[in-house]
């Protein structure tokens, strides 16, 4: 089966050759926005590409502006829901940027991406927070913003909490307020400890059954445990002295900077009064410390809670010292404005009806 791709000489790509194109567009991509340092992570590489198409199915998409043969600015998608016809191009934590970037850089990226998006069939168009930490001028970041707000994009705040590794264990642990740092010890006396796992054994039976409470897809858990990206991964568990996990956490790190993933406190947690996660989480910047990893990210949270859960979150991650940065999302749906407003009033109809 030949798929509607175009190569350089306008002729027809077959399923191989597009795969090897592809790979080699990746590998460039990686090469440019790495030289980024810490603006451009994990979920903008080529090991992520790989690992999200492989586990979810998705299709990776590079949208760039050249000037004079060198990227400007660009972003690594992610083509979501191809199968079910629900086509959803998104980016997580982009765009990437250059340096000596202009406006007209900016309009014609965005104006680009969304070309693309429509070439693809997409319903929607997502960027998913901003890179942090980052380095880009007050004048850049609101012109994004502005660029995207003109060109329809629903904004939704959203924040994140950068740790800063390169203090050190003492000075980071003395700048914890008192009962954090009272939390810690006492799950240290109570003698929980805490492992990185370190087989796929260990990792599926330990953290991969206490996360999801169930032994149930244990085919996915090795795939992500033998994927050729899991050298960016590490998971911990949080133990009580039989054994019994209280808590798991899992992060990966790129360009220097490590990123939370996967937290969650098992039922035997809330039988204790320790502070699983506090200590589970101390021990996992200790343990990136010594990687040489610069800053830890604690991943998105609301700014303005809707619920309990929201505000608890929130209020964990912005207590360890961190600093705030902003990672708004902005989405545009794409469908004709006649099918967006039959769908907003059947969600109105259905919101009334459920009240009553």
């Amino acid at each position: 089966m030949l798929l509607k791709t175009m190569d350089g000489t306008g002729q027809l790509m077959n399923k191989k050759h597009q795969k090897e194109d592809m790979l080699n567009n990746l590998n460039d991509w990686d090469q440019w926005n790495k030289n980024k340092s810490t603006q451009s992570g994990f979920l903008q590489s080529t090991h992520w590409a790989i690992l999200n198409q492989e586990a979810n199915d998705t299709k990776p998409v590079i949208v760039e502006t050249p000037s004079a043969s060198a990227c400007k600015i660009g972003a690594l998608f992610s083509l979501e829901g191809e199968a079910t016809n629900r086509r959803i191009l998104r980016a997580f934590r982009a765009p990437i940027i250059a340096n000596n970037i202009t406006s007209n850089d900016i309009n014609v990226f965005l104006d680009t991406s969304e070309k693309r998006a429509r070439d693809l069939k997409a319903i929607a168009i997502r960027f998913d927070g901003f890179p942090a930490p980052r380095d880009w001028s007050e004048q850049t970041e609101h012109e994004i913003h502005q660029f995207l707000i003109k060109k329809n994009y629903q904004f939704t705040p959203w924040m994140t909490s950068i740790i800063d590794l390169t203090v050190g264990t003492e000075a980071m642990f003395n700048g914890f307020k008192h009962s954090l740092r009272k939390g810690i010890r006492k799950c240290e006396k109570d003698g929980i400890r805490v492992e990185e796992c370190n087989s796929e054994d260990h990792f599926i039976k330990k953290f991969w059954h206490a996360y999801y409470d169930s032994d149930q897809n244990d085919d996915r858990a090795r795939l992500l445990w033998n994927h050729p990206s899991a050298s960016f991964y590490k998971y911990f568990v949080a133990l009580d002295a039989s054994g019994t996990v209280l808590a798991c956490l899992g992060a990966y790190e790129y360009n220097g900077i490590g990123t939370e993933i996967m937290s969650h406190r098992t039922a035997a947690s809330y039988k204790i009064k320790a502070p699983v996660q506090d200590y589970l989480h101390w021990e996992m910047f200790k343990a990136y410390m010594k990687t040489g990893a610069r800053y830890f990210d604690l991943a998105g949270y609301n700014p303005n809670p809707i619920d309990s859960k929201e505000a608890g979150i929130a209020a964990f991650k912005t207590k360890w010292g961190g600093t705030e940065f902003s990672i708004p999302i902005y989405t545009k749906d794409l469908r004709p404005f006649p099918i967006r407003m039959a769908i907003n009033g059947l969600k109105s109809v259905r919101s009334k009806f459920l009240k009553k």
